[in-house]
């Protein structure tokens, strides 16, 4: 806004110097906000389905729109009566969900319409669905007692938008809109968005249940490695059928740490204040208090979205260190076991020489605990990417010597570090 300021400044005294028009210098403003010029899109006729998808492609760009006619229904919905809006931004997993300036939208100067312009490797980034997914969050006041009153709200997508076009949020009760480029297949995704709604009672065994299970891809020796839902910890107390069906889960998850004699603990979701915490079972807490818990806490975006970053590299540090340290069988876990629990365990199953189609494989058995959660394949290759910076094009590729030189070059560790890694988890 303070840069659209002053470029109106300097326009208005450009206006006093050489005559330039009024209607001129209306035009230089529009076209120079943003550093993006929408009048072509100020004149084309959108057809529904563009407005209800929220976005077109233009060459090498997508251009997002929203159209408050498209959304009147969700508007009336989300934000208070008489509402004036001022800003329309966006926020997806291109940007981590995050509004801000670099994603403000530019008002049409015809009707209620706002216009942004990406480039489509800037928002190429999977959500959970696998395909670059947003919402659009809109700022602006109401009138209350003779005041004006700041509002903000996220808007959903329409209820005549075609499940495909916008997939389950997952996190609240509503759907984010999804970009589909060429080859895509809606049908598909909404396939998975059936799945992401699925919360099952009855399962095939205790293992299922818990999303607890072994982990011996690569050279992995079995009854060293597993992962795992929380032991105690909910994390669906607002849902009384997920609420329900996560006490059984977590006791489940008890019931296995013993049943396979955990000695080692990689907990990627507490902090210290675990110690404390009531819930905590008495097998647990023996672990614990023998320093046998690492206490790793990160985050989804940082395993996804973070994994060429130095957040990342310390907690791999931290997680290679535990290994080398503490004896077997360890046991991986966060709250659901799907995303740091995914990405943490896929990397050190590629530091010991499984395939892609293993990493994957395992990864993909959570979307089959039925746990009203879905996470698509492309989100867990994103992240192995961005970390061996290479491109994974087969089933088959492994990660030997990318894994090999991430340890030693990335990490730091020495050839008698990394060996005494590899000789306590392989076969």
């Amino acid at each position: 806004m303070k840069k659209s300021i002053v470029l109106f400044t300097v326009l208005f005294l450009l206006l006093g110097c050489t005559g330039i028009s009024k209607k001129s210098l209306k035009n230089e403003v529009k076209k120079n906000i943003k550093g993006n010029s929408y009048s072509k899109y100020d004149k084309m006729k959108l057809d529904n389905s563009t407005k209800l998808k929220g976005y077109f492609f233009d060459k090498s760009n997508v251009v997002f729109v929203f159209d408050m006619s498209a959304n009147k229904e969700n508007l009336e919905k989300s934000l208070k009566k008489d509402t004036t809006i001022s800003t329309v931004s966006l926020a997806g997993s291109f940007n981590n969900w995050k509004p801000n300036d670099k994603w403000e939208m530019s008002k049409s100067t015809k009707n209620n319409v706002w216009f942004l312009k990406k480039k489509i490797t800037d928002i190429a980034i999977p959500g959970n669905s696998g395909q670059p997914e947003f919402a659009f969050y809109l700022e602006g006041t109401y009138q209350r007692k003779g005041r004006s009153r700041p509002t903000e709200a996220w808007v959903k997508p329409s209820d005549k938008l075609e499940v495909g076009y916008k997939f389950n949020d997952q996190w609240a009760d509503m759907y984010n809109y999804v970009i589909l480029f060429d080859g895509d297949n809606k049908d598909v995704i909404a396939k998975n968005d059936k799945i992401s709604r699925i919360i099952k009672s009855k399962y095939i065994s205790d293992y299922e249940q818990a999303n607890f299970r072994e982990v011996s891809t690569g050279n992995i020796k079995e009854k060293t490695l597993y992962r795992s839902y929380h032991p105690f910890i909910p994390s669906r107390k607002t849902d009384p059928k997920k609420s329900k069906q996560e006490q059984l889960r977590m006791e489940k998850v008890q019931e296995l740490m013993k049943k396979n004699q955990i000695k080692s603990i990689i907990n990627l979701t507490d902090g210290e204040e675990i110690s404390n915490d009531p819930r905590i079972t008495k097998f647990y807490k023996t672990i614990l208090d023998e320093k046998n818990v690492l206490l790793a806490k990160t985050k989804y975006s940082i395993v996804y979205y973070g994994s060429d970053t130095e957040n990342f590299k310390e907690l791999m540090k931290k997680v290679v260190n535990f290994i080398i340290e503490k004896e077997p069988p360890f046991l991986i876990h966060c709250r659901l076991g799907s995303d740091r629990t995914g990405v943490v365990t896929a990397v050190i199953e590629s530091f010991m020489g499984a395939d892609w189609g293993e990493i994957s494989s395992d990864y993909d058995k959570t979307n089959d605990v039925g746990m009203g959660e879905y996470r698509n394949i492309k989100l867990l290759k994103y992240s192995l990417e961005n970390l061996y910076k290479i491109k994974i094009n087969s089933l088959e590729q492994k990660f030997n010597k990318d894994g090999y030189e991430y340890l030693s070059k990335e990490l730091g560790f020495s050839d008698d570090k990394i060996n005494l890694f590899y000789e306590k988890l392989k076969k």
